[in-house]
């Protein structure tokens, strides 16, 4: 384990490969990566490599262990080669970047799930085995109960984010390590992940015997694809916190008579304290709305200052917006903000102002809200 943690601890170690200058007996390409083992060694800091059916003698500035695998990539080429020794991956690394390659290999758009999950919960139960209609509503239920975001209230985030998915195993895990003293089946029916799984389990125990098979079929693959979107999120996730400063959320929610699929990538401010009276939050919003198309919402506060610009790509939509700014403005300064609100349409010369300076300065370090 010393050695390991010495052979990957920085400054990385390098290999210096004597190739004689006959490149083409060794003929190595920038970039490459193989993997090596060591044969024999010679001296303190010198030994015989394998590389593929290639031997060649090399120098390291560390010790290598006799016979370890390992895996190299090629530095350079000129004078002399240079194999730059990589980093083993933890275990966990490795389960990691597998669970990531399945969930991306069959993942889908955000725009085409909210579509699906939309006609689910509206749908009947023509076709559907009778043995999972109970779960099927219960499903659907708790896809209608989803806050609208055109009524919202200061708890929405909050259901939002118990209703998703993405803390399903963390409130089971709370219900084992506690008093119990809620009902399971409590937990289960306000959580879209736990009621997804368990109408996926019975139909797949259903077997082809019930129902119409590819009305059954489609709803097993919608099931399977918000399922796994929801466990991707829960992968980005699962590293150690003191290894990122960032978390991914996924919230489903209702906007009028449409279902919506928001993305929340939260990047925490670094521990450093900022100086007396410099608190501030930043906020980037990117929507795709039935009727104005992409809308972008930068959002900077900075104590009880508040500077929000609308973007879109129609100058009609544009003065809608702009319509509604002064309801806005009335229900902010209620909240107990001092807002400046702009609307804008892509392409135009930004127009001068607090708004314009204040986002201007902070866009490229803005919290990413994507939906």
């Amino acid at each position: 384990m010393n050695e390991i943690r010495v052979l990957s601890s920085p400054p990385v170690p390098s290999l210096r490969a004597e190739t004689d200058n006959h490149q083409d007996r060794f003929p190595f390409r920038l970039g490459e990566i193989h993997r090596a083992r060591i044969l024999q060694q010679a001296e303190p800091n010198r030994f015989l490599l394998q590389v593929g059916d290639r031997r060649l003698w090399v120098e390291s500035r560390v010790p290598l262990p006799i016979s370890r695998e390992f895996t190299v990539r090629v530095e350079e080429t000129e004078p002399k080669v240079i194999l730059k020794l990589l980093s083993p991956q933890a275990p966990g690394e490795l389960q990691l970047s597998s669970l990531l390659k399945k969930y991306l290999g069959s993942d889908v758009s955000l725009a085409f799930l909210a579509d699906r999950l939309s006609l689910l919960a509206k749908g009947g139960f023509q076709g559907i085995p009778p043995s999972v209609k109970g779960s099927l509503e219960n499903f659907r239920s708790s896809l209608r109960s989803l806050p609208d975001l055109s009524a919202l209230q200061p708890e929405t985030l909050r259901v939002l984010a118990e209703k998703s998915g993405i803390f399903w195993e963390n409130k089971i895990r709370n219900w084992m390590e506690g008093t119990r003293g809620e009902p399971l089946s409590r937990i289960l029916q306000e959580d879209l992940k736990g009621l997804g799984m368990k109408l996926l389990a019975e139909l797949q125990g259903a077997g082809g015997q019930e129902g119409d098979p590819l009305r059954v079929e489609i709803l097993k693959r919608d099931l399977e694809a918000f399922l796994l979107k929801v466990e991707l999120y829960q992968v980005l996730n699962s590293r150690n916190p003191e290894l990122t400063d960032r978390l991914y959320l996924i919230f489903p929610f209702w906007l009028g008579s449409h279902l919506q699929m928001v993305e929340l990538n939260l990047s925490f401010p670094k521990k450093e304290r900022r100086p007396e009276g410099e608190e501030e939050f930043s906020l980037l919003f990117l929507l795709n709305l039935p009727s104005w198309g992409k809308l972008r919402i930068e959002v900077q506060i900075r104590e009880r200052a508040l500077f929000c610009r609308f973007w879109v790509g129609d100058a009609q939509a544009a003065e809608s917006i702009r319509l509604g700014l002064s309801a806005l403005k009335t229900r902010l300064e209620k909240l107990g903000f001092e807002p400046h609100l702009q609307a804008s349409v892509d392409g135009e010369e930004i127009p001068t102002g607090a708004v314009a300076q204040e986002l201007g300065k902070e866009a490229p370090s803005l919290l990413s809200v994507m939906i």
